[in-house]
């Protein structure tokens, strides 16, 4: 068994943007940089994936950055009431994900919430917040996944005039680099607003008998 990154998902958390408390930017931030790391896979931390020649590796990270964590609380803190900060976060995940949501849960335990984890199969029509592993298209075009008219498969709710320009023209530009700029920015208001959370690249599990490359070594030995 050889397990191989694929790079055509994602390991994500939605945030649902409308929802009374995570529509505030600054608590979503908060709990993007108090998420942790997943120990032993390919972080992701952008919507890209780094061998796509539209990945900025400048953009703003988060993940396991508790001190940011505590400051983006802060200004939370600042233009939502007391009483809508200590009201419960449900996070769901799908069953495959079970263990990666206790550990998320955990660690947004760690800045005061009450967060409860529920696992369900399928996606649900109401969510707060919600893990699940989501397919990438090989082209950067992420049309479908943030642009405000996609209420279909914007599953946060998201709305940012400057991102929909940006995949508007991204799709319409001919040139690479041309492109680049807008997709670039396109991931810099993104991870600023911050509407989810990308965890990381799941790993395929791929299975092969050992005879089938022994035999293959020998094939090449008698230069057949």
């Amino acid at each position: 068994i050889k397990k191989e990154t694929d790079y055509s998902k994602i390991v994500t958390v939605l945030f649902q943007t409308k929802d009374s408390l995570l529509q505030n930017r600054s608590l979503r931030q908060a709990l993007a940089y108090q998420a942790p790391q997943i120990s032993g896979e390919e972080t992701a931390n952008n919507p890209f994936p780094p061998g796509s020649w539209a990945y900025n590796n400048l953009s703003k990270k988060y993940l396991s950055n508790p001190e940011e964590a505590e400051e983006a609380l802060e200004r939370a803190k600042s233009s939502v009431s007391e009483e809508k900060m200590n009201s419960e976060i449900i996070l769901t995940a799908t069953p495959n994900l079970e263990e990666v949501g206790k550990m998320i849960a955990e660690s947004w335990k760690k800045l005061g919430f009450d967060i409860k984890l529920r696992i369900e199969s399928g996606i649900p029509q109401n969510f707060q917040a919600l893990l699940i592993t989501q397919s990438i298209p090989t082209d950067p075009d992420q049309y479908f996944l943030w642009h405000a008219t996609q209420i279909k498969t914007n599953l946060t709710k998201y709305d940012s005039k400057r991102v929909d320009k940006d995949l508007e023209d991204g799709r319409k530009i001919i040139t690479e680099e041309e492109r680049k700029e807008k997709y670039f920015d396109f991931q810099k208001t993104l991870l600023e607003d911050t509407p989810a959370i990308f965890l990381y690249f799941p790993k395929n599990n791929i299975v092969y008998l050992k005879k089938v490359e022994t035999l293959l070594n020998k094939v090449l030995l008698l230069g057949g």
